[in-house]
């Protein structure tokens, strides 16, 4: 993708995401035991907003996260139960 349309839909899901969790908004991160860090060492963790909503599956329904992330999602549902 040329570097324009990346930062232009970086802006918008900034902005949307700024929409359902604006700054100081409190959080509660979720991390697996067994799988604290991606590839690259980054921490991997559910979002989970004040209303309880999942902001990972919020993202992804809205289009501003990969659908990759889905199996995340997914597995996220299935300890949640």
């Amino acid at each position: 993708m040329p570097g324009q349309l990346l930062m232009h839909l970086g802006y918008r899901s900034k902005k949307y995401l700024s929409s359902i969790a604006p700054i100081n908004t409190s959080i509660t991160l979720l991390i697996e035991k067994d799988n604290r860090y991606d590839i690259y060492g980054r921490t991997l963790a559910y979002v989970i907003l004040p209303d309880g909503t999942c902001l990972n599956e919020t993202l992804i329904i809205a289009g501003y996260q990969s659908h990759i992330i889905n199996i995340i999602v997914e597995h996220y549902h299935a300890i949640k139960l």
